[in-house]
């Protein structure tokens, strides 16, 4: 019996993705700070408190895996999972391997030195491609700049407004 519960938990958390470094199709995880996850829980992601001095400018930011979403807030001290609907892989912009030729139409640039380094998105072209997706109501798909391999989406506020329910919360994770 307790051989049957060991291995349903081990199960359950590779099927939500809770296993660090091992992303789910159905899940993100956005990181945050503990004193907001009742809020968050309940009425969800709010279209309204976005910054856009992030990477790729307003927008909700969330990490294919645990591991990625904490690495990109470090003074997160809380996670949450969230639930993708079935809208949200029709809707978007995966530059995870986007060609320099294709980011350039895209972001509009003329000079595209020092935009992409390694596969990660700078700041200039970042807001530049957000911009792009906002427009489109398109989901960002990029490489993380603090963790290799790492995956985050970003949500642009227009999207989000229009579809609310586009990621929905699940349930709180325990940050290390």
């Amino acid at each position: 019996m307790v051989y049957g519960r060991i291995i349903l938990s081990a199960v359950f958390c590779l099927v939500i993705g809770m296993v660090p470094g091992v992303a789910n199709a159905k899940y993100l995880v956005h990181a945050t700070k503990r004193a907001f996850v009742p809020k968050i829980m309940k009425n969800g992601l709010s279209k309204y408190k976005m910054k856009s001095g992030a990477r790729l400018g307003k927008g909700r930011y969330f990490g294919a895996d645990i591991k990625t979403a904490v690495k990109e807030k470090p003074k997160a001290d809380a996670a949450i999972l969230f639930k993708k609907s079935r809208m949200f892989n029709k809707n978007i912009l995966d530059t995870t391997h986007m060609s320099n030729k294709k980011l350039k139409t895209i972001s509009g640039l003329k000079d595209m030195r020092g935009t992409v380094k390694n596969g990660v998105l700078g700041p200039k072209i970042g807001h530049k491609v957000s911009n792009y997706a906002n427009k489109n109501r398109l989901i960002v798909k990029y490489n993380s700049a603090r963790l290799k391999r790492g995956t985050n989406y970003t949500i642009p506020p227009k999207l989000l407004s229009e579809h609310p329910r586009i990621v929905r919360p699940v349930r709180s994770l325990k940050v290390k």
